[in-house]
């Protein structure tokens, strides 16, 4: 239910946010790994001034570019809004999203831990996850296809841990896109897997050429 996710932006966007996390989740008779995919659950998403952008480009953000519902109303300081840009390269944006899910028998290996491939697997969609997020508000297509997935295991995730897979957007200018992806334990905040994905968005690049 899309009451149920939290974050800054509107509920429209919530919803948006959770049936492209579905559509590309899809079922067992389109997809791969759909019987585990449909457990991720979409809990929060936020977009804001990345933290380390320039002073005065954050002011530009809170001046020029107001939080601002689906009807144009400010919505400067209250819980639920959205960012209203026209491209997410024009101003330092960065999305974050969490999604959880807990960990069944069946996402496990021969030793009870979650599968390698299986963490793989949930972190493809949640970290793409926040690029669509930022391009659900700014208007841009935040979607492609993957290029690389740079993942660390940190340690090994049992059978009924309640786990939180936080991304966070990283470069979404450009036809590649990355976003930074952690699997942690619900409770304990614990750091189990990590990884960068990056995705090729295909029509950026036949809009803007080979430029990366």
């Amino acid at each position: 239910m899309v009451e149920a996710i939290q974050g800054n932006i509107s509920a429209r966007q919530k919803k948006l946010c959770e049936r492209l996390l579905a559509h590309f989740i899809g079922n067992s008779e389109t997809s791969y790994g759909a019987e585990v995919g449909q457990g991720l659950k979409l809990t929060q998403v936020d977009v804001y001034s990345h933290p380390h952008a320039p002073r005065g480009l954050q002011d530009s953000l809170a001046s020029s570019h107001q939080l601002l519902d689906d009807t144009g109303g400010s919505l400067q300081g209250q819980g639920e809004a959205t960012v209203k840009s026209p491209r997410a390269d024009q101003i330092d944006l960065e999305a974050r999203t969490v999604c959880e899910i807990t960990v069944t028998k069946k996402m496990c290996n021969i030793h009870g831990t979650l599968h390698g491939g299986c963490a793989m697997y949930l972190m493809d969609p949640c970290s793409v996850s926040a690029l669509v997020a930022l391009g659900v508000v700014t208007g841009v297509d935040g979607t492609g296809v993957s290029q690389s997935m740079f993942t660390q295991w940190h340690r090994p995730v049992t059978e009924g841990t309640q786990l939180n897979i936080i991304s966070t957007t990283v470069a979404t200018n450009g036809y590649i896109r990355s976003s930074r992806c952690e699997i942690r334990d619900q409770k304990t905040n614990m750091l189990y897997v990590s990884s960068v994905h990056s995705i090729v968005n295909v029509t950026s690049k036949k809009a803007n050429g080979p430029k990366l």
